[in-house]
Order: structure tokens, then sequence, then C-alpha cells
């Protein structure tokens, strides 16, 4: 897999990305689409992040919180980059609290899309590499005077 480089963290050309960059979509050969957690998004998380999802199968919807990120230096909100079905939570049947492998190339849920357009408006890395910086720096400040106003 082809992975480029933007602001210190891999991202996969086969990936797409919302505004967010929290989650990663990829659509999988039995045209499911399988999420993932982005490498920037864990290294503001933290070590040993724990994904929290009730299941059996809801659905879920874009830009709304479908479960929680957890790890020993925060919990955030989890949001779908996309609408459709849970179907699948990374070989889990009900709920989940699943330590996230390190693999950027891991994912944590599958979902039944209702049609090709749902996933539109995600972008590849090139197509939005200074977006993609842009978030990064500010997401990355925010952090670092949170950490500092808590921690510090």
């Amino acid at each position: 897999m082809s992975e480029v480089m933007i602001g210190g963290f891999p991202f996969n050309e086969k990936n797409l990305y919302d505004d967010r960059l929290q989650t990663w979509a990829r659509l999988d050969s039995d045209d499911t689409i399988v999420l993932g957690l982005t490498a920037f998004w864990r290294s503001l998380v933290g070590e040993d992040t724990r994904i929290l999802i009730n299941f059996p199968p809801f659905r879920i919807e874009i830009q709304k919180p479908f479960g929680l990120l957890q790890s020993a230096r925060k919990v955030d909100l989890l949001y779908s980059p996309i609408n459709g079905e849970l179907i699948e939570l990374s070989g889990y049947k009900e709920s989940v609290a699943a330590i996230m492998p390190e693999s950027s190339n891991a994912w944590f849920a599958r979902v039944k899309i209702p049609d090709d357009e749902s996933i539109n408006h995600l972008m590849r890395p090139s197509e939005c590499e200074e977006k993609i910086l842009l978030l990064i720096n500010r997401l990355s400040e925010e952090n670092a005077a949170l950490n500092s106003t808590c921690c510090g």
C-alpha cells in the first residue's frame, strides 16, 4: 500500500479522509466500507487506545458520535465519517472495548453504505494535503495547550 507522510504522519493513498482526520474509510472488496483510526488521532489520544462501541448493528450518521476513544491520557467521542449500517466490529459480536493495534492499516468497524455517493465528500490525502497540515497544526496546538493547563 502506498503511504504518504504529511505533517509527520502516514496517510494511506487508498484510504479516504473527512474534515476531522479522526478516522479513515476504505472501500473493501465486498462493497462495504472499513473504518480505522488515523495515526494522527492516535497520537492525540495516546497509546493503548481503546474503542468503545455498542453493538449489534445500528445506523451511524455522518459527523455524529457513535462510540468513544479512551486511553490513559484522554477520552474523546468517536465520530462517523459516513452514513451507513454498522455490521461488524473487527471480529467482535457484541459491545467492544478493544485496544487498537498500532498499525495504520488496522480497521475497527465495517459499514454497509446505502450507495457509493455516501463517500463522495471524503478525500484522498493528495487532494487535501494543505487542509491536513492546517488541521494537524491546530489540533496539536489545542492538545498542547490542554495538556499544559491540566498537567503542566
